[in-house]
């Protein structure tokens, strides 16, 4: 093929096109049929999977919390304590420990789960009186709170 201007040769497409088409080429690969194939549809169906990709990652670390509150709730009901108050009397004892260790804790941990339960019910049961003397201590707890403000 000979061509007698330099406007009649074939042009090759700008490399940053080229591989922005890759890209979504490349996570359109699994889809089926044209889009998977055909650029403007390949478009609109990857921009529409990160989309609810995005939005399942919210619902995800929803619904896992939601499970640690359930496990929590079931292990502390089994000990004769309900979540609120195990979780309210935890926080009063500066036990941070978080909602997805406890549970945790809870499953594989049972023996170290009952002491926490036990830690929230003498603070339940000791009630305001633990809060305001600071020389009483709960025993078997170490804490590295020496002082509290």
């Amino acid at each position: 093929m000979f061509f007698t201007r330099f406007l009649m040769a074939p042009r090759a497409p700008a490399p940053d096109r080229y591989t922005r088409k890759q890209k979504i080429f490349e996570l359109s690969k699994y889809f089926g049929y044209r889009r998977k194939n055909c650029y403007s549809l390949a478009v609109r169906s990857v921009h529409k999977a990160l989309q609810y990709s995005t939005h399942s990652k919210i619902k995800k670390k929803r619904y896992m919390r939601k499970m640690w509150i359930l496990r929590l709730s079931a292990a502390s009901r089994e000990h004769g304590l309900k979540y609120h108050h195990f979780m309210q009397n935890l926080n009063k004892c500066n036990i941070l420990i978080d909602r997805k260790i406890l549970g945790q804790l809870a499953i594989y941990e049972p023996k170290t789960f009952k002491s926490l339960v036990e830690v929230a019910r003498q603070r339940q049961q000791e009630g305001l009186l633990a809060a305001i003397s600071p020389q009483h201590k709960v025993q078997g707890v170490f804490s590295r709170v020496t002082e509290q403000y």
